[in-house]
């Protein structure tokens, strides 16, 4: 039987039983004609054959007629599960599906598709597509069908009921091959193309919000070619998206490849990285930038890239740079100051003490009854005081305490004056030129201090060429703009200046000596050459004169000063002449002067030569007794001489306060140490008599009848 269902097909199962049938009927035929008429034994053999095989041929047709029978219905029932089973799974489907005949006429119609219902399509079936697709947006679904009847298989995307949609239309044939109709399959993707526009919105805002960065942010892939470059990268480095996406980053410089590749590896592994200070390559050069990096990872969760921000901090580290300059250019202001105001207080103390010495050995000098020898011994005192004067005017020149006597002057003529002077000083060994300009504009400078710049400047020249050499010395007009005022290490005002420059062919200096030649005692000399004011004191006159000094210099390339004093549009009116002087006619022969001095010894050498010289003389040990002396009408005052700096007041203040008193009266300070009082003050719009400590008796009263016979007129 198993063969039987192996082989044999219902249809030949079919013709095996009516094969039996027949035999059996030609078997019956035989039977009856040898009923009616006798037979022969090879009849009746012929008879029993035919009836045994027919019966055996028809057993065997009726049983495998019986088996196709079951087998037929076995594969029906198993067609009908099958189409149960396709007819559930096109029932249950997200999409829709349906079969069309070739007038396009709806023939089955299956699918959730969003519910059949919702959408028109349930109990379609007859109906024509053109009746559920008739709008001009349905256009692509209705060209679909006309090309599966010709044979096509076609895709489709629309808007239908309001949803989107794809499908996909096939022919629909026959057994023989012909096309009988149409079968579509859509399905509803109108909440995935929800998903992917709200994708692409959110990726959209993403990139904008890359792109408005002001940082630059750049995303490598894990093989380390750029897949992000957005607009501040390109601002920043000067390469566009198109110069560098799918490329390996080209900002990466060898300098800092070791820290990139650092940073890259530490990423991989999961890492973050902030604030890294390196260096990156632009279209333009190097940049200075702080770099930050974190990984990119994927839905799963793995690395797929490394995402760079990266911060220009090129005008920080600039700024930087600028603020330690500043930083060291204070603290050396501040040493200077500090030593200034150092050297000043000991000037002023000195140069009381200086002027006791000097006065009292010249009033000795002047008693002619003294031996000789006793008479050079003073005299040595004399000159030893002298000296120490020298220097502490040094050291006030430095500190920029030192009265000055400006004018309006033009430095060629200064030079010129000093040229002959300077060669001396300088040796025939090196040879002095000088290039002046002849347009040179005017300045405003003392011209006893300048002759002393040019002096220490050409002598600290002179040591530095022992063996011969070249000195020139340069003026010329400069314009100083912001630009170039910012390259300065101090700060620089732009405007227009007078250059002043010395340069010598010398040894040259190295850095750390540069850092301190302007301080006081700082030298580079051996023991017992020089002072180690000479340059200090140069940059005191030139800070006073409100000008700029700069030295340029290496070892072995020469050393060029550079000064340049602020330029005077014209020269300076001449002042008028002094105030008339006294209040009332003078008690001694030649005047009353009032002393206000609070150094003792002094005070009590004023008192002593201006009396011994024909002037009456009233002490007062500081400004508050000066004024009470003033403020007597019935004592008479020619002339007050009054100490700069004296506790309580100084001697501006004490003038301010006489002259309210008393508006005629004839004014001389005198003072070793002027502090801010005298010295910001030295262009007054009234002409300043001035005598200098430690001065002589023979100086005192020169100044004294000097400043009384201009003052007299008014008495």
């Amino acid at each position: 039987m198993a063969l039987s269902r192996r082989i044999l097909s219902p249809r030949s199962a079919l013709l095996i039983l009516i094969a039996a049938c027949n035999l059996y009927l030609v078997h019956a035929v035989l039977l009856m004609l040898i009923i009616s008429a006798p037979y022969s034994g090879l009849e009746t053999a012929l008879l029993w054959g035919t009836g045994l095989a027919g019966v055996a041929l028809l057993a065997f047709g009726g049983v495998v007629a019986w088996e196709s029978l079951r087998h037929m219905r076995s594969s029906e029932a198993a067609l009908q599960e099958s189409r149960a089973e396709l007819e559930l799974f096109a029932s249950e489907t997200p999409a829709l599906l349906w079969t069309a005949d070739p007038l396009l006429r709806l023939r089955r119609v299956q699918g959730k598709g969003m519910l059949v219902e919702s959408n028109g399509l349930a109990g379609s079936e007859g109906a024509a597509m053109g009746d559920y697709f008739g709008l001009p947006e349905d256009a692509p679904m209705l060209d679909a069908q006309h090309r599966a009847l010709e044979g096509s298989v076609s895709a489709c995307a629309m808007e239908w009921r309001s949803r989107q949609w794809e499908g996909r239309v096939e022919p629909l044939r026959a057994s023989d091959g012909e096309v009988v109709g149409t079968v579509t399959i859509a399905l509803d993707v109108t909440e995935q193309r929800r998903a992917e526009r709200e994708l692409r919105e959110v990726r959209d805002q993403l990139h904008a919000l890359i792109d408005a960065s002001p940082l630059a942010i750049v995303v490598s892939g894990v093989d380390g070619r750029l897949e992000v470059w957005n607009a501040a990268a390109q601002h920043l480095f000067g390469w566009s998206e198109a110069d560098v996406l799918g490329r390996p980053d080209p900002t990466v410089v060898d300098e800092s490849l070791a820290s990139y590749r650092a940073i890259r590896e530490q990423v991989l592994e999961g890492d973050s990285v902030t604030d890294v200070e390196t260096v990156r390559m632009g279209r333009t050069g190097e940049l200075e930038v702080s770099v930050s990096a974190a990984p990119v990872r994927d839905r799963a969760g793995g690395i797929s890239g490394v995402m760079w921000v990266i911060a220009d901090i090129s005008k920080r580290k600039a700024a930087e740079a600028e603020r330690d300059r500043l930083e060291a250019q204070l603290r050396h202001a501040i040493r200077l100051e500090a030593v200034g105001r150092l050297a000043g207080g000991v000037a002023h103390d000195f140069n009381n003490l200086l002027t006791a010495i000097q006065g009292y050995a010249n009033l000795l000098l002047e008693d002619t009854r003294m031996a000789p020898p006793e008479r050079e011994e003073l005299a040595e005192i004399v000159r030893a005081a002298d000296r120490a004067a020298a220097l502490t005017r040094q050291l006030l020149a430095f500190s920029r305490q030192q009265v000055t006597e400006p004018s309006v002057l033009v430095l060629n003529d200064v030079v010129n004056d000093m040229r002959r002077m300077l060669a001396r000083v300088i040796g025939e060994d090196i040879a002095l030129d000088t290039v002046l300009d002849p347009e040179l504009g005017w300045a405003r400078a003392d011209v006893t201090q300048l002759e002393q710049v040019l002096m220490n400047l050409a002598v600290n020249a002179r040591d530095a060429m022992p063996s011969g050499g070249e000195l020139v010395i340069t003026t010329e007009n400069v314009r100083i703009t912001e630009p170039e005022a910012a390259r300065y290490p101090y700060e620089v005002n732009p405007g227009d200046y007078v250059l002043l420059s010395v340069a010598d062919t010398g040894v040259g200096m190295d850095a750390e000596t540069k850092e301190g030649i302007f301080e006081p005692f700082f030298t580079t000399k051996p023991p017992g050459v020089g002072t180690g004011l000479g340059l200090s004191t140069v940059y005191g006159i030139v800070k006073q004169s409100h000008g700029y000094i700069w030295v340029d210099s290496d070892p072995g390339t020469g050393t060029v000063f550079r000064i340049y004093l602020p330029r005077e549009a014209e020269p300076a009116v001449a002042s008028g002449d002094v105030e008339a002087g006294g209040s009332g006619a003078g008690a001694g022969p030649r005047g009353t002067v009032l002393v206000a001095e609070d150094e003792e010894v002094v005070r009590s050498l004023v008192c002593r030569v201006l009396e011994k010289h024909g002037f009456a003389v009233l002490e007062a040990p500081n400004g508050a007794a000066a004024l009470r002396i003033l403020e007597d009408p019935g004592r008479v005052v020619d002339l007050l001489l009054t100490d700069v700096v004296m506790p309580d007041m100084n001697g501006r203040d004490v003038v301010d306060a006489a002259r309210a008193l008393r508006s005629g009266l004839a004014v001389l300070f005198t003072s070793g140490y002027t502090e801010t009082i005298l010295s910001q003050q030295s262009g007054l719009d009234e002409p300043v008599h001035f005598l200098e400590k430690p001065f002589a008796p023979t100086d005192l009263v020169d100044k004294v009848e000097e400043v009384l016979g201009v003052g007299r007129a008014g008495n």
